[in-house]
């Protein structure tokens, strides 16, 4: 015999049923894992709440519908599924607000490394101004209207790079 090709397993689809259906399911499960344990009814609403679109509202009915005793285990299990969903969001919301906060910082780091940049530069091309300008036997006066500077800077600028005017 010719050998059959593979079926591939389809993905498991999202299925909403009616209310009833679920408290029938419910009750049927709560029988059956009563008899089993409960280690098979975790695995069971982990797979329910994967698989359904469940309102809160009608789990809440469904839960109700159960016997005490795995009613209490329902809850804990639903609650176990909550608390690891809102540890991973809180995670997810971590890293997110940390790389934001990276390229926030980044962004911040380039603009004023921008800015010093500029500044240094202006100042270096005020300082030769300054330093040619002496050299060339231009007066403070002049020396002031052309960079903006006070005569007390210029001469600081001049005496910082110890430049002598020329002699020529």
């Amino acid at each position: 015999l010719a050998a059959r090709p593979r079926r591939h397993a389809r993905p498991i689809r999202r299925v909403y049923f009616p209310p009833a259906v679920h408290c029938g399911v419910c009750a049927a499960v709560g029988v059956w894992v009563g008899r089993s344990g409960g280690n098979l009814l975790k695995e069971v609403i982990v797979y329910m709440v994967s698989i359904t679109k469940i309102p809160a509202r009608q789990w809440a009915e469904m839960v109700k519908a159960l016997p005490s005793a795995i009613k209490e285990e329902v809850m804990s299990t639903y609650d176990m599924i909550l608390q690891e969903g809102i540890q991973k969001g809180i995670e997810q919301g971590i890293q997110k607000g940390i790389q934001k906060g990276i390229e926030q910082g980044i962004q911040k780091g380039i603009e004023q490394g921008i800015q010093e940049g500029l500044q240094q530069g202006k100042e270096k091309n005020v300082n030769e101004v300054v330093l040619r300008g002496y050299q060339n036997g231009v007066s403070f006066e002049i020396l002031c209207l052309l960079t903006g500077l006070s005569e007390e800077e210029v001469k600081a600028i001049i005496a910082q790079h110890g430049v002598e005017k020329d002699k020529g």
